[in-house]
């Protein structure tokens, strides 16, 4: 488990993205409203979404990097599962 906290703006600030990953199974579940932009390790597949605080989602296995695209921090869990 890993808790994140991003900082909104520009993705070349620190704290704006995560590291990539160890591309595990995850389950994200959002501390407070977040807009979340999500990419694979291509950086070509790319989702935006917003998120309401508890309102988790399923991130299937494969690297990804996160970036904070809102106006506020952004603050969630991270539950990795492994196979």
């Amino acid at each position: 488990m890993l808790e994140v906290s991003l900082v909104p703006g520009n993705p070349n600030i620190s704290g704006n993205t995560t590291q990539r990953d160890r591309g595990l199974a995850k389950l994200i579940y959002p501390l407070s409203p977040c807009s979340l932009k999500y990419y694979d390790n291509s950086e070509k597949n790319q989702t935006e979404k917003s998120f309401r605080a508890g309102e988790a989602f399923w991130d299937a296995a494969g690297p990804q990097k996160f970036q904070n695209i809102g106006s506020a921090n952004a603050q969630f869990l991270i539950f990795e599962f492994k196979e």
